[in-house]
């Protein structure tokens, strides 16, 4: 099994490697033309996120929307907090659904060697 070396802030089980919301929610704002820029904390929270995992970033998407927030006034952009919102569940989803298609993946690659006889 994929599983990082640390455990899950909220479940206290190991997380999949592949369970990267960070990098998820970069990719949905990269697709709306919003990229990190010089001086912003954008790439060191995407990894906070990706370190911390999807269960965490479910448990505070308002913390993650707050963050959206900071740097859209910073940047003076529009700013419409259910579609942050919106936005963070969706990168947390994405995250997720592409972990379990990772683990299902390796899943099937498995072969666990199966004894058809046993002498002695």
């Amino acid at each position: 099994m994929c599983t990082s070396p640390s455990t899950s802030p909220k479940t206290g089980r190991f997380r999949l490697i592949n369970d990267r919301p960070g990098t998820e929610l970069k990719a949905l704002l990269a697709r709306l033309g919003i990229r990190a820029e010089g001086g912003c904390p954008c790439n060191d929270r995407a990894t906070q996120m990706d370190r911390l995992g999807a269960d965490w970033c479910a448990a505070n998407v308002e913390t993650i929307v707050g963050w959206l927030e900071e740097e859209a006034r910073r940047r003076g952009l529009p700013f419409v907090r259910l579609a942050a919102r919106i936005l963070v569940r969706k990168a947390i989803n994405n995250a997720q659904r592409r972990a379990k298609m990772a683990l299902a993946d390796i899943s099937s690659r498995s072969t666990i060697p199966q004894i058809t006889s046993y002498s002695k």
